[in-house]
């Protein structure tokens, strides 16, 4: 959260983001602007199998009737674990490195190379957990990082232009700025502004 309020606020000052070095091929025109490890969730469902079982079961009617109720109670049981598991949920489809550039989101995953053009890109937003992101013949995908926030900041200077209204608490400010500065070997206590 920190970090978002502090790049709008670097921004809003005339700044902009400033261009890095990274390990792919960019396109003509094409500029990165930062780098991260990311792990990529799709919000989707699932076809999930499960084993139906049968039974022939012989003897007295009481052990007959007593069988098929188990056996009935168990692919229920069965079935519902089956429907729960293809429910439409969060699910981890690669993790790697996160390339941030001008024209894209590029993820060098372990299993795939993904692009994510801001031409497919239909919206944008943050959960404080992930980047969320709603793309043109993709399901919800949510792209988890450190600070998500900056790269909700990041993404929509670079598509729209303009950087969101980010709010942040005095009291979060304050000690992010004291934990950097006791992690800078600066231990003097800030001074506190007083009421009245």
């Amino acid at each position: 959260m920190v970090a978002s309020y502090e790049l709008t606020q670097w921004i809003r000052s005339g700044r902009g983001l400033l261009p890095v070095q990274v390990p792919m091929m960019l396109g003509a025109g094409e500029v990165a602007y930062a780098v991260s490890s990311a792990q990529v969730l799709q919000r989707t469902a699932e076809t999930v199998n499960y084993q139906h079982s049968s039974m022939f079961a012989f003897g007295r009617p009481a052990f007959m009737v007593g069988a098929f109720a188990a056996n009935a109670m168990m692919n229920r049981s069965a079935r519902q674990r089956a429907e729960r598991a293809a429910a439409a949920q969060w699910r981890w489809r690669d993790s790697g490195h996160l390339f941030l550039t001008n024209q894209r989101l590029a993820l060098q995953g372990s299993l795939s190379w993904a692009d994510f053009w801001f031409g497919a890109l239909r919206s944008v937003n943050t959960d404080h957990l992930s980047l969320m992101m709603y793309l043109d013949g993709c399901p919800p995908t949510a792209l988890r990082c450190p600070s998500p926030g900056w790269w909700y900041v990041a993404l929509h200077w670079l598509i729209y232009g303009s950087v969101p209204s980010i709010s942040v608490p005095a009291d979060l400010l304050e000690r992010a700025a004291a934990i950097r500065d006791a992690a800078n070997g600066n231990v003097l206590e800030r001074p506190r502004p007083t009421e009245g």
